[in-house]
């Protein structure tokens, strides 16, 4: 196994190819209850949806999908608590709390919880769960944990295990890398260069000036703490074992383009981490899409429009 370099590897996740998590069972270090921060709804279409965005960003970074699909599927785009600036889960004793060399991920669990409570507040109808990064993570949980909720999955540039590991770890290498390069990594930082820092990274996930500008706004308004939680909780993650059994139909839509994980391994290399976190899903369609950053969803559009209108209409078949 190989583990990208500390800068570039701890910023891959910032830019989402992204992860899966714990068990659920972090009862631990459980914290009470905190529904998403917010919940956007745009759509009358016959199909539902939930729209999860990746670590350091909120539900705005759906929002030009929601327009152009309004007329196709009701949708509610969430932003998790802690992530721009809203109160988070709760405050931990430690950023990193570890039982049994399993990271515990009391935030993540809360994170699949409040989606289960949007799904049931708004009155969806097993809906297409659509994740962005570690909100593709939250999905795969989603598959595992509570496939009866939901009724398809895209993951966008997110898979069950981040692919800063070319291959799924052994749980206990995994957590040693996470509370020591990965968290050795992230307290490095100044606290005056920590805005900068992030918003520079989660912005050059996409191509558009504009587009990048307003995600790096987004992106330095999350607390550090929050998102570093999130951050470390998302990188101690895998479920790739758990989603063998899983027959959810699952979109799994890769970045293929000028990324830095593209840079440093080649496209050959980045294939294989991407079907090696993946071998042995039971519906799955895998797609890599060239000339993409990490937001699919602004430098492909047409072409991640196109991929979820196939998937739900294999649903409805």
């Amino acid at each position: 196994m190989r583990v990208i370099g500390a800068m570039v590897g701890l910023f891959v996740l910032a830019l989402g190819i992204a992860p899966a998590l714990g068990q659920g069972d972090g009862s631990a270090a459980g914290v009470s209850f905190a529904a998403v921060a917010h919940a956007e709804r745009v759509g009358d279409g016959p199909v539902d949806m939930v729209l999860i965005p990746d670590v350091w960003c909120g539900w705005t970074v759906w929002d030009a999908f929601m327009d152009r699909n309004a007329d196709a599927y009701t949708m509610v785009a969430v932003t998790l608590p802690g992530m721009c600036g809203t109160a988070p889960p709760g405050t931990p004793e430690k950023i990193v709390e570890v039982m049994d060399d399993r990271i515990l991920t009391p935030w993540l669990d809360n994170a699949v919880a409040a989606v289960l409570d949007v799904i049931e507040r708004e009155g969806l109808e097993r809906p297409v769960i659509m994740g962005h990064g570690m909100g593709a993570l939250i999905g795969f949980r989603l598959s595992v944990e509570h496939p009866d909720a939901i009724s398809g999955h895209v993951a966008v540039d997110g898979a069950p295990s981040t692919l800063l590991y070319t291959k799924p770890l052994p749980i206990e290498e995994r957590t040693d890398i996470v509370r020591t390069r990965l968290l050795r990594t992230l307290r490095s930082l100044h606290d005056d260069a920590w805005p900068d820092h992030v918003g520079s990274f989660v912005a050059s996930g996409v191509r558009a000036e504009e587009r990048a500008a307003s995600i790096r706004e987004e992106a330095e308004r999350t607390d550090r703490d929050a998102g570093t939680r999130y951050f470390l909780e998302y990188y101690g993650s895998d479920v790739t074992d758990a989603i063998r059994g899983v027959y959810v139909p699952t979109l799994v839509i890769a970045a293929a383009g000028d990324i830095p994980v593209a840079r440093v391994r080649g496209r050959d290399r980045l294939h294989a981490a991407w079907y090696a976190h993946l071998a042995g899903m039971r519906d799955l369609e895998l797609v890599f899409v060239p000339e993409c950053r990490h937001f699919v969803m602004d430098d492909a559009p047409e072409r991640l429009d196109a991929l979820v209108h196939a998937l739900v209409a294999r649903l409805d078949d």
